[in-house]
């Protein structure tokens, strides 16, 4: 790393030292990052960029962590990326408040509640039916009616978002809460925030150890032209209204990953492959999951490289949401001894997997299709 100023003061070559908090720092103050052709921009730990509209182009460099920790022991610190510090356990934290009244975009809360919220912040809002399961010694909970956005104006009690919220979280008795309150997320020393509307392209992405992109709670979100080298070809959560299009990628875990409730979502032109790495096998390549909504995949031409996720695993799955595809792709399971293909629902009442499917599909290997 020198102290080259070709790209202005947003050029993370300029950095003067090659470190995640350097990072973090130019982009609190550049609305514009930029990479330096054929550069390997290095971090020691995850950099948390958390500046809305923020703009990331790599220019071809590469951007990659180098923190030796094994990814079985700590996912967090090695991942090269950090888009957004949202999951199912950080977004229960928020205090929420019951919507009095909803006219278009602007919602009514309950007297005085309006003065924990302000213009620009960011809001989350979801609905009372949930599925809860148990991880290890947590216990998640996974609503079936989400949204997330981002706060225009403030009059007294009255919020007005920057979307509409739908029909089906409207009938969920919706509360809505905003990130500006501060609480923590599932990372030590991180805070819950959401990434709103990122555009970053032409990077190669990779992570010594862990995975190149990691955690979620993107809205309006553009992201293509990577490639990644790491855990997981790509695999996030808590999404909102992104795309992500035109990855390749070397990874040994999951190929791709919608999850979090995430809501209008494509993940376009995927190529890559799996190899052997260390670490327990995913408990899937693909899938579309945690009650997403409206979310497709398409274009993709991957292959689990010979690996087996287990006879009791799905290599793709459509878990529980509404209106998500899977389409027009070539999927190489040959070495899983699982299902191929599968649409899962949560037991409980109110999750199921409605009006999703696969479309134009070419799934190579010896297991079933469901």
């Amino acid at each position: 790393m020198g102290t080259s100023t070709r790209e202005g003061d947003g050029n993370i070559d300029a950095r003067s030292e090659p470190t995640a908090q350097a990072l973090e720092a130019l982009a609190a103050q550049s609305a514009v990052l930029t990479g330096y052709a054929g550069a390997t921009h290095t971090v020691e730990t995850a950099p948390f960029l958390r500046r809305d509209d923020l703009v990331i182009r790599g220019n071809g460099a590469r951007l990659r962590n180098t923190n030796a920790t094994p990814w079985t022991t700590n996912d967090f610190v090695t991942a090269a990326l950090p888009l957004g510090t949202s999951d199912l356990l950080a977004v229960t934290r928020l205090t929420l408040d019951t919507i009095a009244a909803v006219n278009g975009n602007v919602v009514s809360l309950p007297a005085g509640a309006g003065l924990r919220y302000a213009p620009s912040g960011h809001f989350y809002c979801r609905g009372d039916i949930e599925h809860s399961y148990p991880s290890g010694a947590l216990t998640f909970r996974v609503p079936r009616n989400v949204k997330r956005g981002r706060i225009l104006a403030v009059e007294g009690d009255d919020l007005t978002l920057d979307c509409a919220l739908p029909a089906e979280l409207l009938a969920d008795n919706p509360k809505i809460g905003t990130t500006a309150e501060d609480v923590d997320a599932s990372i030590a020393g991180q805070k819950l925030y959401f990434l709103y509307r990122p555009r970053i392209s032409n990077f190669t992405l990779t992570s010594d150890q862990g995975e190149a992109a990691k955690m979620g709670g993107i809205i309006g979100g553009v992201i293509r032209d990577l490639h990644v080298e790491a855990v997981n070809g790509f695999g996030l959560g808590g999404l909102e209204r992104t795309l992500v299009e035109n990855v390749t990628f070397l990874a040994h875990r999951k190929i791709a990953e919608i999850a979090e409730c995430s809501n209008g979502v494509v993940y376009r032109n995927f190529h890559g492959t799996l190899v052997d790495g260390p670490g327990a096998p995913a408990p899937f390549f693909i899938q579309i999951g945690e009650n997403s909504t409206d979310c497709l995949m398409e274009w993709l031409n991957v292959s689990c490289g010979g690996l087996d996720c287990g006879t009791a695993s799905n290599a793709c799955a459509l878990q529980s949401g509404r209106r998500n595809t899977i389409r027009n792709s070539t999927l190489d399971f040959r070495g899983h001894s699982g299902t191929l293909t599968a649409l899962q629902c949560f037991a409980t009442a109110g999750n199921s997997c409605d009006d999703s499917g696969y479309r134009d599909l070419t799934v190579l290997g010896q297991a079933p299709l469901q």
